[in-house]
């Protein structure tokens, strides 16, 4: 294992239609709607934006997500990610038993100098943030999918 390298692999089930799902999560712009956690977008251009994320830990990672990648056919989306994290960053949806499986799989090199300094210490740590992250992500996606949240501006997080 590589000291400052992260993978991760996020499994959300929905029992709305892969299609569905998948119209969502191809408008990174809107994700701030839906997913706590997710601040700031931007467009940079067409195949590329940035925005902030943050979780427990009380610090900010600033990321760009470039060159991506989307199959609409396939229901799959892929960018390189660039910041506070470097690698790949990209979704997969499919169909799963009477709705669909929404798989996040993601390959980065911390190069955030905080992270990479209290590594070793904080690792679990690191990858507790990521998942209550993920998992915030998760329960916001399926509240929006069902109608249930209301729509917040861009950017802001719930109060």
């Amino acid at each position: 294992m590589e000291l400052h390298r992260y993978r991760f692999r996020s499994v959300w089930d929905f029992a709305r239609p892969p299609d569905e799902v998948f119209a969502v999560l191809r408008v990174v712009d809107d994700w701030p709607l839906w997913w706590p956690g997710v601040r700031r977008p931007r467009r940079i251009d067409e195949q590329s934006g940035a925005f902030l994320l943050r979780s427990l830990l009380p610090f900010d990672l600033d990321l760009t997500i470039t060159g991506a990648f989307e199959d609409r056919e396939s229901r799959v989306l892929r960018g390189v990610v660039g910041g506070d994290l470097e690698g790949t960053s990209g979704w997969s949806v499919c169909p799963y038993k009477t709705g669909s499986r929404a798989v996040l799989e993601q390959d980065m090199v911390a190069r955030k100098a905080l992270i990479r300094r209290l590594e070793v210490p904080f690792r679990p740590l690191f990858r507790a943030n990521h998942y209550l992250l993920t998992y915030r992500g998760h329960r916001g996606l399926r509240a929006w999918l069902d109608g249930g949240q209301e729509i917040r501006p861009s950017g802001t997080r719930p109060g």
